[in-house]
């Protein structure tokens, strides 16, 4: 019996090995469905508000473009203030939510482009951006 055991030794790490792996993988995924998990993106962001102080807090909006010819959409550039369009810059974001959604009102943009656009509420920091999902 000793000798099976210790024959399956090996097999019984690699499977609780597994089995921890699985449930982290579980837990990320619940967090990313509910906005709890943090993501880092370089995006286009269009900024009409040059006196924003860092600390402060605006409402913005992310224009998301098709992903392949999926129902899902993924952030491509943010304006903010909301409705507003300023200056472009090319920024590295830290975005709290998800940027890859499916369950957002697309418009027709062009003939082979469809966008869809979501709520955020972005903070400028000393180092860069954090957006949070408000929708």
């Amino acid at each position: 019996m000793k000798a099976i055991l210790e024959l399956l030794k090996p097999f019984l790490m690699y499977g609780a090995v597994i089995i921890v792996a699985g449930i982290l993988y579980l837990g990320y995924a619940i967090c990313d469905e509910a906005g709890l998990a943090v993501h880092h993106a370089t995006i286009e962001m269009s900024i009409a508000a040059p006196d924003w102080l860092s600390g402060e807090s605006r409402n913005c909006e992310a224009a998301m473009t098709q992903v392949g010819r999926t129902s899902e959409y993924r952030v491509k550039s943010m304006i903010c203030p909301a409705g507003k369009l300023g200056d472009s810059h090319t920024l590295k974001v830290t975005f709290w939510g998800r940027i890859q959604r499916q369950n957002v009102h697309p418009i027709p943009y062009d003939t082979d482009v469809t966008m869809a656009f979501t709520d955020w509420r972005c903070s400028r920091g000393w180092d860069g951006f954090t957006c949070y999902a408000v929708n």
